[in-house]
Protein backbone atom coordinates (compact mmCIF):
# COMPACT_ATOMS: atom_id res chain seq x y z
CA UNK A 1 0.00 0.00 0.00
CA UNK A 2 1.20 3.26 -0.92
CA UNK A 3 1.84 5.94 1.92
CA UNK A 4 -0.47 8.35 2.77
CA UNK A 5 0.07 11.95 1.11
CA UNK A 6 0.59 13.23 4.88
CA UNK A 7 2.55 10.70 6.50
CA UNK A 8 0.21 9.97 8.45
CA UNK A 9 -1.15 5.96 9.90
CA UNK A 10 -3.67 4.29 8.93
CA UNK A 11 -6.53 3.32 11.46
CA UNK A 12 -7.05 -0.40 11.29
CA UNK A 13 -9.89 -1.74 9.96
CA UNK A 14 -9.79 -5.06 11.37
CA UNK A 15 -11.69 -5.71 14.48
CA UNK A 16 -10.33 -8.72 15.83
CA UNK A 17 -7.13 -7.31 15.85
CA UNK A 18 -8.11 -4.35 18.30
CA UNK A 19 -10.02 -6.87 20.09
CA UNK A 20 -7.50 -9.61 20.60
CA UNK A 21 -9.13 -11.84 18.64
CA UNK A 22 -12.26 -11.43 20.50
CA UNK A 23 -16.14 -11.96 19.13
CA UNK A 24 -17.56 -8.58 19.23
CA UNK A 25 -20.88 -7.84 18.87
CA UNK A 26 -22.44 -4.46 17.90
CA UNK A 27 -25.57 -2.17 18.01
CA UNK A 28 -25.82 -2.05 14.29
CA UNK A 29 -26.18 -5.87 14.09
CA UNK A 30 -29.52 -6.26 16.04
CA UNK A 31 -33.26 -5.60 15.67
CA UNK A 32 -34.62 -3.16 18.38
CA UNK A 33 -33.27 0.12 19.76
CA UNK A 34 -33.45 1.06 23.33
CA UNK A 35 -34.92 4.45 24.73
CA UNK A 36 -32.27 5.82 27.07
CA UNK A 37 -34.30 7.59 30.16
CA UNK A 38 -31.48 8.69 32.02
CA UNK A 39 -28.75 11.42 30.78
CA UNK A 40 -26.38 10.03 33.02
CA UNK A 41 -26.58 6.69 31.79
CA UNK A 42 -24.33 5.59 28.64
CA UNK A 43 -25.54 6.93 25.77
CA UNK A 44 -25.52 3.36 23.94
CA UNK A 45 -24.38 0.38 24.63
CA UNK A 46 -23.19 -2.81 22.32
CA UNK A 47 -26.21 -5.04 21.29
CA UNK A 48 -28.78 -2.16 20.91
CA UNK A 49 -29.36 -0.60 17.12
CA UNK A 50 -30.05 -3.06 13.60
CA UNK A 51 -29.70 -1.08 10.71
CA UNK A 52 -27.48 -3.71 9.58
CA UNK A 53 -30.14 -5.68 7.39
CA UNK A 54 -31.85 -2.67 6.03
CA UNK A 55 -28.63 -1.63 4.28
CA UNK A 56 -26.69 -4.82 4.45
CA UNK A 57 -23.72 -4.31 6.24
CA UNK A 58 -21.14 -6.76 8.49
CA UNK A 59 -19.78 -4.76 11.86
CA UNK A 60 -16.30 -4.19 12.08
CA UNK A 61 -15.55 -1.82 14.55
CA UNK A 62 -16.62 0.85 17.21
CA UNK A 63 -15.58 4.03 16.40
CA UNK A 64 -15.52 7.41 19.19
CA UNK A 65 -17.92 9.94 18.72
CA UNK A 66 -19.81 12.46 21.00
CA UNK A 67 -23.70 12.02 21.56
CA UNK A 68 -23.88 8.95 19.08
CA UNK A 69 -23.20 5.51 18.58
CA UNK A 70 -20.80 5.12 15.30
CA UNK A 71 -19.78 1.91 13.72
CA UNK A 72 -17.30 1.04 10.67
CA UNK A 73 -18.93 -1.61 8.80
CA UNK A 74 -18.69 -3.76 5.45
CA UNK A 75 -21.06 -3.88 2.46
CA UNK A 76 -21.85 -7.79 2.63
CA UNK A 77 -21.79 -7.85 -0.97
CA UNK A 78 -18.70 -5.50 -1.51
CA UNK A 79 -16.83 -6.69 1.50
CA UNK A 80 -14.08 -4.15 0.69
CA UNK A 81 -16.29 -1.40 0.81
CA UNK A 82 -16.37 0.39 4.00
CA UNK A 83 -18.41 3.06 5.15
CA UNK A 84 -19.61 4.68 8.64
CA UNK A 85 -22.63 4.13 10.16
CA UNK A 86 -23.43 7.17 12.93
CA UNK A 87 -26.87 6.16 14.74
CA UNK A 88 -28.61 8.90 16.92
CA UNK A 89 -31.33 8.28 19.12
CA UNK A 90 -34.58 9.97 18.97
CA UNK A 91 -36.34 10.02 22.47
CA UNK A 92 -33.50 10.25 25.52
CA UNK A 93 -34.87 12.07 28.88
CA UNK A 94 -34.18 15.70 28.73
CA UNK A 95 -32.23 15.88 25.28
CA UNK A 96 -34.77 14.48 22.70
CA UNK A 97 -35.57 18.14 21.29
CA UNK A 98 -31.73 18.55 21.01
CA UNK A 99 -31.25 15.35 19.30
CA UNK A 100 -33.81 15.44 16.90
CA UNK A 101 -32.82 19.53 15.87
CA UNK A 102 -29.10 18.20 15.52
CA UNK A 103 -29.92 15.12 13.03
CA UNK A 104 -32.28 17.45 11.11
CA UNK A 105 -29.21 19.67 10.94
CA UNK A 106 -27.10 17.50 9.82
CA UNK A 107 -29.18 15.69 7.37
CA UNK A 108 -30.11 18.89 5.89
CA UNK A 109 -26.33 20.67 5.54
CA UNK A 110 -25.02 17.25 3.92
CA UNK A 111 -27.54 17.15 1.17
CA UNK A 112 -26.96 20.45 0.03
CA UNK A 113 -23.53 19.89 0.03
CA UNK A 114 -20.69 18.59 -2.57
CA UNK A 115 -16.97 19.18 -1.98
CA UNK A 116 -13.88 17.12 -1.87
CA UNK A 117 -13.09 18.56 1.65
CA UNK A 118 -16.32 17.92 3.15
CA UNK A 119 -17.65 14.25 4.42
CA UNK A 120 -20.03 12.73 2.01
CA UNK A 121 -22.88 11.31 2.86
CA UNK A 122 -24.13 8.60 1.54
CA UNK A 123 -27.65 7.66 2.58
CA UNK A 124 -29.38 8.49 5.99
CA UNK A 125 -32.97 6.40 7.13
CA UNK A 126 -35.11 7.10 10.11
CA UNK A 127 -36.35 4.11 12.23
CA UNK A 128 -38.34 3.78 15.09
CA UNK A 129 -36.28 5.11 18.18
CA UNK A 130 -33.48 6.45 16.18
CA UNK A 131 -31.96 7.89 13.04
CA UNK A 132 -28.96 6.45 10.78
CA UNK A 133 -26.59 8.28 8.37
CA UNK A 134 -24.16 6.26 6.08
CA UNK A 135 -21.12 8.67 5.76
CA UNK A 136 -17.54 7.73 3.94
CA UNK A 137 -14.87 6.22 5.65
CA UNK A 138 -11.70 8.55 6.40
CA UNK A 139 -9.50 5.66 7.48
CA UNK A 140 -6.48 8.23 8.79
CA UNK A 141 -8.16 9.61 11.99
CA UNK A 142 -8.83 12.75 13.02
CA UNK A 143 -6.46 15.80 13.06
CA UNK A 144 -6.90 15.85 17.04
CA UNK A 145 -5.53 12.45 17.01
CA UNK A 146 -3.02 12.84 14.51
CA UNK A 147 -1.84 16.19 16.26
CA UNK A 148 -1.56 14.24 19.94
CA UNK A 149 0.42 11.84 18.38
CA UNK A 150 3.15 13.77 17.12
CA UNK A 151 2.76 13.28 13.77
CA UNK A 152 1.53 16.68 12.47
CA UNK A 153 4.96 18.03 12.64
CA UNK A 154 6.10 19.82 9.29
CA UNK A 155 4.94 23.60 8.20
CA UNK A 156 4.02 22.27 5.04
CA UNK A 157 1.77 19.42 5.94
CA UNK A 158 0.09 22.08 8.67
CA UNK A 159 -0.51 24.75 5.16
CA UNK A 160 -2.31 21.92 3.64
CA UNK A 161 -4.06 20.90 6.37
CA UNK A 162 -5.27 24.59 6.73
CA UNK A 163 -5.63 25.21 3.04
CA UNK A 164 -8.38 21.93 2.70
CA UNK A 165 -10.24 23.68 5.94
CA UNK A 166 -10.26 26.61 4.25
CA UNK A 167 -11.28 25.55 1.17
CA UNK A 168 -14.10 23.85 2.79
CA UNK A 169 -15.35 26.84 4.75
CA UNK A 170 -15.31 29.04 1.70
CA UNK A 171 -17.59 26.46 0.30
CA UNK A 172 -20.22 26.10 2.88
CA UNK A 173 -19.95 29.65 3.68
CA UNK A 174 -21.00 30.56 -0.13
CA UNK A 175 -23.51 28.31 0.27
CA UNK A 176 -24.69 30.48 3.02
CA UNK A 177 -24.34 27.96 5.90
CA UNK A 178 -21.98 27.64 8.73
CA UNK A 179 -20.66 25.27 10.83
CA UNK A 180 -20.34 26.06 14.16
CA UNK A 181 -18.04 23.52 15.51
CA UNK A 182 -15.10 23.24 13.76
CA UNK A 183 -12.29 21.66 16.06
CA UNK A 184 -9.57 19.10 15.14
CA UNK A 185 -11.58 16.29 16.55
CA UNK A 186 -14.19 16.90 13.40
CA UNK A 187 -11.60 17.05 10.53
CA UNK A 188 -10.88 13.52 9.11
CA UNK A 189 -8.40 12.63 6.48
CA UNK A 190 -8.76 10.47 3.67
CA UNK A 191 -7.31 7.69 1.75
CA UNK A 192 -5.77 10.41 -0.70
CA UNK A 193 -4.86 12.84 2.17
CA UNK A 194 -7.88 15.35 1.59
CA UNK A 195 -8.82 16.88 5.04
CA UNK A 196 -12.24 16.49 5.01
CA UNK A 197 -14.61 18.32 7.27
CA UNK A 198 -17.21 16.46 9.27
CA UNK A 199 -20.27 16.49 11.78
CA UNK A 200 -22.74 18.95 10.90
CA UNK A 201 -25.38 18.29 13.42
CA UNK A 202 -24.47 21.96 14.59
CA UNK A 203 -24.41 23.68 11.27
CA UNK A 204 -26.56 26.44 10.39
CA UNK A 205 -28.26 27.96 7.49
CA UNK A 206 -28.64 31.57 6.78
CA UNK A 207 -30.49 33.65 4.21
CA UNK A 208 -28.47 35.72 1.39
CA UNK A 209 -29.12 39.26 3.51
CA UNK A 210 -28.47 37.62 7.09
CA UNK A 211 -24.90 36.79 8.34
CA UNK A 212 -25.62 37.88 12.19
CA UNK A 213 -26.47 34.92 15.17
CA UNK A 214 -27.44 34.30 18.41
CA UNK A 215 -26.21 31.93 21.32
CA UNK A 216 -23.62 29.15 21.82
CA UNK A 217 -23.17 26.12 19.37
CA UNK A 218 -20.11 23.59 19.48
CA UNK A 219 -17.61 23.36 21.86
CA UNK A 220 -16.83 25.58 23.96
CA UNK A 221 -12.45 25.87 23.77
CA UNK A 222 -13.05 26.81 20.52
CA UNK A 223 -15.98 29.58 20.75
CA UNK A 224 -15.00 33.17 19.45
CA UNK A 225 -14.91 35.48 22.18
CA UNK A 226 -18.06 37.21 21.19
CA UNK A 227 -19.74 33.72 21.33
CA UNK A 228 -18.39 32.82 25.10
CA UNK A 229 -19.36 36.36 26.29
CA UNK A 230 -21.80 37.67 24.50
CA UNK A 231 -23.91 35.47 22.87
CA UNK A 232 -26.92 37.18 23.75
CA UNK A 233 -25.80 39.99 21.61
CA UNK A 234 -26.52 39.15 17.51
CA UNK A 235 -22.69 38.47 16.37
CA UNK A 236 -21.26 37.32 12.59
CA UNK A 237 -21.65 33.99 12.63
CA UNK A 238 -19.39 33.55 9.34
CA UNK A 239 -16.41 35.55 11.60
CA UNK A 240 -16.77 32.51 14.57
CA UNK A 241 -16.41 30.16 12.02
CA UNK A 242 -13.06 31.76 10.92
CA UNK A 243 -11.80 32.20 14.46
CA UNK A 244 -12.77 28.52 15.20
CA UNK A 245 -10.32 27.54 12.24
CA UNK A 246 -7.69 29.82 13.64
CA UNK A 247 -7.51 27.87 16.73
CA UNK A 248 -7.40 24.77 14.65
CA UNK A 249 -4.44 25.92 12.99
CA UNK A 250 -2.76 27.22 16.02
CA UNK A 251 -3.24 23.67 17.98
CA UNK A 252 -1.42 22.32 14.45
CA UNK A 253 1.53 24.76 15.18
CA UNK A 254 1.87 24.69 19.54
CA UNK A 255 0.31 21.00 19.79
CA UNK A 256 -2.14 22.69 22.38
CA UNK A 257 -5.19 23.61 22.90
CA UNK A 258 -4.70 28.01 22.53
CA UNK A 259 -6.85 27.97 25.70
CA UNK A 260 -8.67 26.16 28.49
CA UNK A 261 -12.34 27.78 29.44
CA UNK A 262 -12.41 31.34 30.58
CA UNK A 263 -8.56 31.65 30.69
CA UNK A 264 -8.76 33.08 26.94
CA UNK A 265 -9.34 36.43 28.10
CA UNK A 266 -5.92 37.00 29.58
CA UNK A 267 -4.28 34.78 26.41
CA UNK A 268 -5.87 36.74 23.48
CA UNK A 269 -6.47 40.77 24.33
CA UNK A 270 -3.06 41.56 22.86
CA UNK A 271 -2.08 38.11 21.54
CA UNK A 272 1.42 37.73 22.58
CA UNK A 273 1.44 34.21 22.21
CA UNK A 274 1.88 34.65 18.06
CA UNK A 275 5.62 36.42 18.74
CA UNK A 276 6.64 33.15 20.55
CA UNK A 277 4.91 30.66 17.90
CA UNK A 278 7.59 28.35 16.37
CA UNK A 279 6.61 29.16 12.78
CA UNK A 280 7.19 31.88 10.92
CA UNK A 281 6.21 33.56 7.67
CA UNK A 282 2.45 33.36 6.28
CA UNK A 283 0.56 31.01 9.00
CA UNK A 284 1.86 33.34 11.68
CA UNK A 285 0.63 36.06 9.86
CA UNK A 286 -2.79 34.32 9.33
CA UNK A 287 -3.36 33.41 12.87
CA UNK A 288 -2.49 37.04 13.73
CA UNK A 289 -5.76 37.93 11.68
CA UNK A 290 -8.15 35.13 12.29
CA UNK A 291 -7.81 35.10 16.09
CA UNK A 292 -8.23 38.75 16.15
CA UNK A 293 -10.95 39.53 19.93
CA UNK A 294 -12.87 41.92 17.57
CA UNK A 295 -14.60 40.04 14.34
CA UNK A 296 -15.03 43.62 12.84
CA UNK A 297 -10.81 43.36 12.51
CA UNK A 298 -10.70 39.85 11.82
CA UNK A 299 -10.08 37.94 8.32
CA UNK A 300 -12.79 36.25 6.62
CA UNK A 301 -12.93 33.10 4.43
CA UNK A 302 -11.59 34.88 1.13
CA UNK A 303 -9.00 36.96 2.89
CA UNK A 304 -7.74 33.43 4.03
CA UNK A 305 -7.82 32.30 0.40
CA UNK A 306 -6.52 34.99 -1.23
CA UNK A 307 -3.36 35.58 1.30
CA UNK A 308 -2.74 31.91 0.86
CA UNK A 309 -3.24 32.26 -3.09
CA UNK A 310 -0.47 35.02 -3.22
CA UNK A 311 1.83 33.34 -0.44
CA UNK A 312 1.96 29.86 -0.97
CA UNK A 313 3.26 29.07 -4.50
CA UNK A 314 2.56 25.10 -4.38
CA UNK A 315 -1.10 25.43 -3.66
CA UNK A 316 -2.02 28.31 -6.05
CA UNK A 317 -3.56 26.20 -8.75
CA UNK A 318 -5.65 24.35 -5.72
CA UNK A 319 -6.53 27.96 -4.56
CA UNK A 320 -7.33 29.20 -8.13
CA UNK A 321 -9.46 25.79 -9.13
CA UNK A 322 -12.06 26.49 -5.98
CA UNK A 323 -12.10 30.69 -5.87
Amino acid sequence: MAPHPLNLKRKSGNANEEAGNQTISSPIQTAHAPVRRDINEPLLTVNEFGPAQYYGLRFVRELSCENSYVSLCERDQHPNEQVVVKIIPKDVEGETHSFNKRYASEISALKKVSHKHIIKMLDCHSFDTYNAILLEFCPYGTLFDNIMSNRIRRLGVMSTIFLHLSLAVLYLHEKRILHRDIKPSNILFGEDGRAILSDFDRAKFLSKSEHLVTGQAGTRIYYAPEVLKYSHIPYDGFKADIYACGLVLFMMVNRQRLHSGDDVWNRLDNLPWVRRCPVSGYLEEIMQHVLHPNPAKRWGIRDITSYLKERQGAFQDVVDAKM
